[in-house]
């Protein structure tokens, strides 16, 4: 994101290089903003109303550029929980039903029963490593100075 707003900077110091960017980082800012920023001195405008212009599309691809990040970080986020609970339902079955059939070989009667406590156990595994995780890291940051 520092580099895209970097990009910016630069597509509104050399904005008819770069007309095209400047549109679509510009997003829904004023026709009229972005045409007084391009025609610069060819214009009508004074150099203030330009300036003007120039701010107010740099203020609106700001806010382009978190709009981006915040939406982008909200669906990282909840995909990396969903693949950490999904990835500890199945350690956890896993887990559960190699103990089970490691240790004893007449299951038979008992197999249904221990296949819905291990189903249980690893749903209940799934939901709790996002907590076990949130708070492994709130541990590891009182530690540091």
């Amino acid at each position: 994101m520092g580099q895209l707003t970097m990009a910016s900077r630069v597509v509104l110091l050399f904005p008819n290089e770069y007309e095209g960017l400047l549109r679509v980082m510009a997003g829904e800012t004023s026709a009229k903003d972005i045409e007084t920023i391009l025609a610069g001195a060819h214009c009508d405008a004074s150099a203030d109303d330009v300036e003007r212009a120039r701010v107010r599309v740099g203020h609106m691809i700001e806010r382009s550029v978190d709009a981006l990040q915040i939406s982008i970080s909200s669906k990282w986020e909840r995909r990396n929980k969903i693949s950490a609970f999904v990835l500890s339902i199945l350690v956890t079955a896993a887990s559960f039903w190699l103990y089970f059939f490691t240790t004893d070989q007449r299951l038979g009667p008992l197999l249904g029963r221990l296949s819905l406590l291990g189903l249980v156990t690893a749903l209940l595994g799934g939901f709790l490593a996002p907590v076990a995780k949130d708070l492994v890291t709130a541990l590891q940051n009182l530690k540091k100075p």
